[in-house]
């Protein structure tokens, strides 16, 4: 088999080494080639960590999160004493987002920003570039803050480079700088660029004052800095006293360098006119004289020019600087500064003999040497409450060399003639060593100038600094101080308005040590006299402190500072003084102050004159009124850096004591009032709370005291308050302060507070039956917060916008109890509590706790309408007052009007927790006592005792029983349960009713809701869902008849059942309403329906009445017999009413406060329905009612017919006294207007009160139909009506219905004086009003030879009664034929007898005389007299008696005055023309007579 050898090379890698090849030529080991293996795998997989570190934070750069957390961490590594706070972040760091509110502080600046929006590319960051696209902000507030100075003064620039290019668009709609006064420039618009080599900084817009800006700069970024920088703008003013609309242009101009000791800066500013377009019909502006300070015809453009040269890195930066005026209005350049017309130039420079190229070889003394000189004009000077400038003209030379300022001569002129007044200075100062010295020489300055609202009384005088003699102001540091200024005029000068304001002296003495602690004021004695005041001084020494050895603490602007002072000072105003003596510094002090108040009326005017005040408060103390006095005591021991140490401690999140080197500040304060009487005035109209009536608050017994220290003070406080009829007092004693980082904590040991209302009776009272203790913490809320509490610096608070911070309030357990005007005591009793408010959230609180006892009753002491009053008291002009014997009416509780009393008891707990989610629960339920129902009698009867004749003031007593004693009248309710719960969970209301008793019913209704929390929402919305049922049982309603009016009843049952849906806006309900055997009685009315049943469904928005059935009442025989009377007899059919309906609702439109409207669609049908049913009374109906309610309007229409009516009305009334008969009496007269007030308050309510629809006039007709058997009787008449009437609404709201018809009698007759006439006519027409219908009666006696009667004609309210004839006769002889039946004889007795008989027939009830009555009471017709005839003697007289037995027969019997048998006579009509007339007696015959009529 052949054989194959392989190559056997030395680089086969099969063959074998050979013995003369080196070792080191071999093939590597297998190990090495494994460690590179593993080292190329590591890098790998370190660059795929990179990789994906780098994809990672590519990614979380994207996240919405990122720029917030990139705020948190940043804030951490900023450098000590700096901080930075954020708030409502959102966005990326790749992309940049929106910062809600930014903060950034030191200790020298703070800087907010409000709505920012910030947009990069975050790529170019790897090209070196910083691209920002767009940077929006809608406030920028910079707020510079005192910190010390360095020491060491600023080092020259030498270069200013990036590390990146940058790019970046700013907008910013509201630019502020400062606080007080603040400079806000709004609409700054620009860019800035850095591309390595120059700054430029570009600015489009910016409204500054009244001006228009633009700016423009370029900085070179390495030396030498050159510079180069624009501002250009628009002014637009108008020019003093004329009508020009004037526009000003302004131009800046810089260019310089900025690096090294050798930069130099030249300043060119120029304003200029750019144009005026003069009104219409106005000449051209005239020219601007050439000398500043000669009047120019007209006043001139504005136009000013200046040059500076300033060298930023010398000690005297300005070199030199020149500025001329003209016509220059500081307000247009300027927001807080004044209107001016400014002339004249300024100048500032070396001294003329110096040369600053060879500053270095001159002499020490004169080097720096440097003038300033100005002469100005202001040709508008005015006060400065005008906003103007005072200063009318200023010409000033000063000079300042080796170190301090020599002004040779200043004047300063101030107002215009005739009130033209002076000020002359001159002096030195050195800054070093703070010495002065000089005068200052006032001539004829009148304060009127500097403030219009003080006196024009000029004042002259002087203010000296004086040093010793041969004392140099460079070496000599003790400066002697006089002063002496007075008022030229006297004080009966000034005008009446300003005699408050006048300045009358100052006088002052003392000296001034500026080496003396750091600079000492030494006044030996201070007098000032001005405004009624007097300001006294003596021995008073303020300092400002050694300079501090250390800067002090970042944030702790005042921590340098160490002012002090010790002295007397007594302040006198009128009707108070304040005097103060003591001493006072950072760490010791002790001293006392008191002030009192003698005449609080004096001094509040006072107060009400000083204009500094403001206008708003000004107003309210000229309006407001006080009287009484007051005094407050104050005493302390300690210094006032250690308050302001503990202060700030605490505010940096430490306990107050910390750091503290100096006990701290004790305080002893008391303040005491015996009497003190406000009247506050009405509130402004516009605001919530806006009245028309003065507020008088009175003070009485007032005591507090407040001793302690900062961190722990107890205070006592008791004393009483009345307003109006309201009363509080007061007593309290606590314990409390300042125990951490914005953390208060007070301890209650005793509180008592006792509430009265006078026009309500008993007093209120509530206190602690055990110590209380609370603790307050403010500080933001933890969602707010970014850079830690503890970096946070101590003016975080300073800027208004940021939003408020969290509190913290939590609370001991405790108890207290409450009593009350109707007897009970109600225990509570709480678990801790705690509160916390949440920056733009809801608060969070938690809190449980019960209480026992309630009495059900006190429901009369909240619900019992306040006594009427009588007008207010003349004593205070404007203030609601009640005097004290005004007259009241005792008011009636709440219960008693309902006709309800109780004895219930009731327990309660409650249970809210809010700090994670909304949850309460709340719940009352009853522990013992019963309900009772009174009766129909009021259950507090009160009876009025009056005293007087009443034409004195008279008293008026009320007497009351005892509310007790209504509880133990009516009928018990039988109560077994009564309970309410509530529940509150998250966005879920859910409420539950539970009432349980024997005779007052059971009830169980639950209904629940959602609400919703937000700061502008609504808490129950509009489309809140419903749910909800009621399940309601009473088995007696006449447990309730007490309600009903006085002597009616009720009786039935009642059942309910229903299911509440849908939403608040539309609630829909399902379910039924049922009630069997209702009944209702009324004796008195003679009201008694029966046997009702009623059936009514609920659907939706609407209630369906299915069936409503009542029998009438039922054992009335009432009958009128005769033939005047009623046809038929009483019914026995009670008869019956039905009726069916439904009512309806609409949904309320929330959008356009439309309420919910109602609708309402009734018919009922009456088939011989027994509506009365009494002894005397008797009245059935038929007919059908229909009652509708229609777009806010009632209608009534419908006929009824009367099947039967028996009305007996009763012969007699009470009496009443006539209408021009007053009774006056002072109680009455009280209670009448008592009452008056009542009725008015009660109507004014009504007014007030809520009304679902607008009201509209009601609609009414109906049809009423007497019958053919209606029956009435009574007042001597006895008839049947017939006729049908019609009743319709009036066209004008309010007033009554008409009544159109006519009611006409049948077969009536009336009885008057012993005879029975037959009424042959009797109409009453109506023909509008209800009560003044037309009347035609006519009343005739039968059976007599004329036709003889009464005749009514005329109106209800206007009626005309005559005697009536046919044939026409004389009155006297129709008097005779009515009443006697014949002529009228001449004797005098029957003349006598007509007489009465004519008064009667005038008077009232019906034509009854004395007679007639004696004659109805003894069963007879007639009792008469007969005189004498013609040709008889008076023995011929004699008495008659008659009755009528039917309608044609009547007997008489006859007795003469003389004779011994009496006569006795029997008549009987045949006809009209014949009677038969039979006697008996002395004589006995019969006899036929016949009439014939004859004129």
């Amino acid at each position: 088999m052949p054989t194959f050898n392989k190559p056997t090379g030395p680089g086969s890698p099969g063959s074998p080494p050979s013995p003369n090849e080196p070792a080191g030529t071999a093939a590597p080991p297998p190990r090495r080639r494994s460690a590179l293996r593993w080292l190329g795998w590591a890098v790998s997989a370190l660059l795929l960590a990179i990789a994906l570190t780098g994809a990672g934070l590519w990614w979380w750069a994207g996240q919405a999160t990122s720029l917030a957390t990139v705020l948190q961490r940043t804030a951490q590594w900023l450098p000590a004493g700096q901080s930075l706070q954020s708030r409502d972040v959102t966005g990326s760091l790749r992309s940049g987002g929106r910062i809600g509110w930014l903060r950034w502080s030191s200790p020298s600046l703070v800087v907010d920003v409000t709505d920012a929006q910030v947009g990069w590319q975050l790529p170019l960051l790897l090209q070196r570039r910083l691209e920002l696209r767009d940077i929006r902000a809608a406030r920028i507030q910079i707020t510079p803050l005192e910190h010390d100075q360095p020491a060491t003064p600023p080092q020259p620039l030498q270069e200013l480079v990036l590390p990146l290019a940058v790019e970046l668009g700013f907008q910013v709609d509201q630019l502020q700088w400062g606080d007080n006064p603040a400079l806000q420039a709004q609409g700054l618009a620009g860019t800035y660029r850095f591309d390595g080599q120059d700054h430029r900084l570009t600015i489009s817009n910016l409204a500054l004052a009244q001006g228009r800006y633009t700016a423009s700069a370029v900085l070179q970024a390495r030396a030498p800095m050159a510079l180069q920088a624009t501002v250009d703008g628009t002014i637009t003013t108008p020019l003093p006293g004329r009508t020009e609309a004037f526009t000003a242009a302004a131009q800046v101009r810089a260019d310089g360098t900025l690096a090294t000791q050798a930069a130099q800066l030249n300043l060119e500013a120029n304003l200029q006119p750019a144009g005026a377009t003069p009104a219409p019909g106005t000449a051209p502006a005239a020219k601007a004289a050439p000398a500043a300070r000669v009047p120019a015809p007209a006043p001139a453009a504005m136009r000013a020019t200046a040059q500076a040269t300033v060298q930023p890195w010398a000690p005297q930066p300005l070199e030199q600087a020149r500025a001329t005026l003209q016509a220059v209005n500081l307000a247009a350049l300027w927001p807080q500064a004044p209107t001016t017309d400014l002339h004249g130039t300024l100048t500032a420079g070396p001294d003329a003999g110096t040369d600053t190229s060879s500053s270095t070889t001159q002499a020490p003394a004169q080097q720096g040497a440097w003038n300033l000189t100005a002469d100005l004009t202001n040709r508008t000077p005015g006060p400065w409450d005008a906003q103007r400038l005072p200063l009318a003209g200023l010409q000033a030379q000063a000079r300042y060399a080796a170190g301090g300022w020599t002004v040779n001569q200043a004047t300063a002129t101030v107002g215009l003639a005739p009130r033209e007044g002076s000020l002359d200075l001159q002096g030195s100062f050195a800054p070093a060593t703070g010495a002065v010295q000089g005068s200052i020489r006032l001539r004829n300055l009148s304060p009127a100038a500097l403030h219009s609202a003080l006196a024009a009384s000029p004042l002259s005088g002087s203010v000296q600094a004086q040093m010793p003699s041969q004392a140099s102001p460079l070496t000599s540091t003790v400066v002697r101080l006089t002063a002496d200024i007075r008022s030229a005029a006297p004080t009966g000068t000034a005008p009446a308005s300003a005699t408050d304001l006048r300045i009358d002296a100052f006088t002052a003495q003392g000296q001034w040590n500026p080496e003396d602690n750091g600079g000492t004021v030494h006044i030996e004695r201070l007098a000032l006299d001005a405004l009624r005041a007097r300001l006294q001084a003596t021995d008073l020494r303020i300092s400002r402190g050694a300079p501090p050895s250390a800067t002090p603490a970042a944030g702790n602007a005042t921590a340098g500072s160490a002012i002090a002072g010790q002295g007397l000072v007594q302040l006198t105003l009128p009707g108070s003084q304040v005097r103060v003596q003591g001493n006072i510094a950072p760490r010791t002090g002790q001293g006392e102050g008191r002030w009192s108040l003698t005449d609080a009326e004096q001094t509040l005017r006072w107060l009400g004159h000083l204009p500094w005040l403001g206008k708003e408060l000004q107003g309210t103390l000229r309006t407001a009124s006080a009287k009484g006095q007051a005094q407050l005591q104050l005493q302390w021991k300690g210094g006032w850096g250690t308050l302001q140490q503990q202060l700030h401690t605490a505010a940096q999140g430490q306990p107050p004591n910390a750091d503290a080197k100096a006990p701290p500040i004790q305080l002893q304060t008391s303040l005491t009032s015996p009497q003190l009487d406000l009247v506050l005035p009405p509130q402004a109209s516009g605001t919530a709370d806006a009245t028309n009536v003065a507020t008088l608050l009175q003070l009485r017994a007032l005591k507090a005291e407040l001793n302690g220290q900062l961190t722990q003070a107890t205070l006592r406080l008791e004393g009483e308050a009345r307003t109006g009829t309201q009363r509080l007092s007061l007593q309290t004693q606590a314990t409390g302060g300042l125990s951490g980082a914005g953390q208060w904590q007070a301890q209650w040991s005793q509180l008592r507070a006792q509430w009265q209302d006078t026009r309500r009776p008993g007093v209120w009272t509530a206190q602690l039956t055990q110590p209380w203790a609370m603790s307050l913490r403010t500080g933001a809320s933890p969602a707010t917060a970014v850079a830690p509490s503890a970096r946070a610096s101590s003016t975080a608070s300073a800027s208004p916008t940021s939003k408020p911070q969290g509190l913290t309030l939590q609370a001991s357990a405790g108890q207290a109890q409450i009593t009350g005007p109707v007897p009970g005591t109600v225990a509570l009793r709480w678990q801790p509590v705690r509160l916390t408010t949440v920056a733009g959230g809801l608060p969070r609180l938690q809190t449980q706790g019960t209480l026992q006892g309630l009495p059900l009753a006190w429901v009369d002491a909240f619900g019992m309408d306040a006594a009427p009053t009588a007008a207010p008291s003349t004593a205070v002009p404007g203030a609601a007052s009640t005097s004290p014997t005004a007259p009241t009416l005792a008011p009636q509780p709440l219960l008693a009007r309902l006709g309800l009393a109780t004895d219930l008891l009731l327990e309660g707990q409650w249970n809210v927790d809010t700090t994670e989610s909304l949850r309460a629960t709340a719940s009352l339920r009853r522990t013992q006592g019963d309900l009772r129902i009174l009766s129909a009698e009021p259950p507090a009867e009160t009876a009025s005792v009056s005293t007087g004749q009443g034409l004195g003031p008279g008293s008026v007593t009320t007497i009351t029983p005892a509310s007790t004693a209504a509880t133990s009248r009516g009928t018990p309710a039988g109560v077994r349960q009564a309970e309410l719960s509530v529940q509150l969970d998250a966005d879920t209301l859910n409420a539950r009713l539970q009432w349980a008793s024997a005779r007052a019913g059971e009830i169980d209704a639950t209904a629940s809701t959602r609400l919703q929390w937000g700061e502008d929402a609504a808490p129950w919305p509009a489309d809140a869902p419903l749910a909800g049922s009621v399940r309601a049982r009473l088995p007696d309603v006449g447990v309730w008849s007490a309600l009903a009016p006085p002597g009616w009843r009720v009786r039935g049952t009642l059942d309910a059942n229903a299911t509440l849906s849908g939403t608040r806006n539309a609630p829909r309900w399902t379910g039924t309403l049922a009630a069997d055997e209702l009944a209702v009685r009324s004796l008195i009315d003679g009201v008694d329906l029966q046997g009702g049943r009623l059936r009514a469904s609920l659907r939706g928005n609407q209630l369906e009445l299915t069936e409503f059935q009542l029998q009438g009442g039922r054992g009335s025989k009432a009958r009128i017999p005769g033939q005047s009377g009623n046809r038929t007899q009483a019914p026995t059919d009670r008869g019956s009413l039905s009726a069916t309906g439904r009512l309806t609702w609409s949904d309320a439109d929330t959008t356009g406060g439309t309420p919910p409207r109602i609708a309402m669609d009734l018919q009922a049908q009456a088939q011989a329905l027994q509506v009365l049913v009494r002894a005397d009374r008797q009245v059935s109906v038929s007919g059908n009612l229909r009652a509708q309610l229609q777009e806010g309007q009632f209608s009534l229409t419908g006929k009824l017919t009367t099947d039967r009516a028996t009305i007996i009305l009763p012969d007699e009334t009470a009496p009443t006294l006539d209408s021009d008969v007053v009774i006056r009496s002072a109680a009455r007269d009280r209670e009448a207007q008592a009452r008056a007030q009542a009725a008015a308050q009660a109507h004014q309510k009504a007014e007030q009160a809520p009304q679902l629809v607008p009201a509209k006039p009601a609609v009414i007709a109906i049809t009423l139909n007497l019958g053919n058997d209606f029956a009435l009787q009574g007042r001597g008449i006895t008839t049947r009506l017939t006729g049908e009437v019609d009743v319709r609404s009036a066209a004008t709201a309010g007033a009554p219905p008409r009544v159109t018809g006519e009611v006409r009698t049948e077969e009536g007759r009336y009885r008057a004086w012993g005879q029975v006439l037959d009424v042959e006519t009797g109409l009453i027409r109506f023909n509008g009003p209800y009560n003044n219908p037309s009347l035609d009666i006519l009343a005739l006696r039968p059976n007599i030879s004329v036709r003889a009667g009464v005749q009514v004609t005329g109106s209800a309210q206007a009626p005309r009664v005559t005697l009536y004839s046919d044939p026409e006769l004389p009155d006297a002889e129709k008097l005779s034929w009515v009443v006697l039946g014949r002529n009228a004889s001449a004797g005098g007795a029957e003349a006598a007898v007509l007489q009465q008989a004519a008064l009667a027939l005038l008077g009232r009830n019906g034509g009854q005389s004395p007679t007639a009555n004696a004659a109805s009471r003894l069963g007879l017709d007639e009792i008469g007299f007969r005189g004498a005839t013609t040709g008889e003697d008076a023995s011929a007289a004699a008495l008659t008696f008659g009755k009528r037995l039917s309608k044609d027969l009547y007997v008489t019997y006859e007795r003469s005055l003389s004779g011994t048998l009496g006569t006795l006579y029997i008549f009987y009509d045949l006809s009209r023309r014949l009677t038969l007339r039979g006697q008996t007696g002395e004589k006995s015959a019969v006899d036929i007579i016949y009439t014939v009529k004859y004129d």
